[in-house]
Parts: C-alpha cells; sequence; structure tokens
C-alpha cells in the first residue's frame, strides 16, 4: 500500500523534545492493535552532532493492506490528541502526493510548508534533484566534443 515518514517539524534529528514526540508516537503506533498485521513500524536514527549515539530522527510506518491506512489515520490523531501539552506538528512523507495530502487534511495538518514537505525520493528542500540545475539557472547545453 504504501510507505510514511513522520518527522517532527523542526525536520530529522530536531531537540530532544522532537525526539521524544517521535519516540511517543512510534511506541503509540506499535501498541495500536488495530494496527497490528496491516503495518509495520521502524524507528529511523541518525547522527546528531555533540552525541555519542544516534538519535531519533523518523518514524516509519510501512502499510501492507489497505484497510490500514484509515486506521493509521485515525491512530496518529488518536496520539496528537493525547498529547498535553499543545499538539506536535509532525511532517508527513510519503511516495503518493496524493495519499500524504490526504493525511494531512485528515489529521487537521496545516497546508504543506515547502520547506518541510517533500515526497519519498525528493532531495531535501534547496537541493534540485540529480541532473538538473538550480532554480533559477539554465540548464547546461549538451557537451560538444570535437575529434
Amino acid at each position: 500500500m504504501g510507505e510514511f515518514r513522520f518527522e517532527t517539524a523542526g525536520g530529522a534529528g530536531g531537540d530532544g523534545a522532537g525526539e521524544e514526540e517521535l519516540r511517543a508516537l512510534y511506541d503509540w503506533l506499535r501498541a495500536d492493535r488495530a494496527l497490528r498485521g496491516g503495518a509495520r513500524f521502524t524507528p529511523v536514527r541518525g547522527a546528531e552532532p555533540g552525541r555519542m549515539g544516534p538519535g531519533l530522527e523518523a518514524v516509519l510506518a510501512l502499510i501492507s493492506t489497505g484497510l490500514a491506512f484509515p486506521q493509521l489515520l485515525l491512530s496518529v490523531d488518536a496520539w496528537r490528541q493525547s498529547r498535553r501539552e499543545a499538539r506536535p506538528r509532525i511532517v508527513v512523507i510519503g511516495p503518493d502526493a496524493d495519499q500524504v495530502a490526504a493525511l494531512r487534511q485528515a489529521l487537521g495538518l496545516p497546508e504543506a510548508d515547502p520547506a518541510e514537505e517533500r515526497s519519498a525520493g525528493e532531495p531535501p528542500s534547496g537541493e534540485p534533484p540529480a541532473g538538473e540545475p538550480p532554480a533559477g539557472e539554465p540548464p547546461a547545453e549538451p557537451s560538444r566534443e570535437r575529434s
């Protein structure tokens, strides 16, 4: 069905509070009995400067059935509503822009901020896809070798 990556709004590797929120989301999703058998969750760890070990930078959700997708929406929404302080801002990244938009809308998340949101396989914001010139620059002319 699809793979979705949840990060805190500050981006990968953010502050300790973001890591704590991601850990809470990961624990919440793994404990949801309605998602068992239809989804797998994996913590994504990344190196952080000034830290001895890798920190939690994202939660990866692999949805294997169409029935698990609506339950994922319900579970993430319930987790956000359960947070005592302000609801955490999360970033959703997935292979299908329409599915990501549906997930954001169902969760009541604001429209995607281009600096935070991207589809899976796209480079982080500010970087052009491989082989493409940076924004505002004309494409390079093909090289013409003379023999």
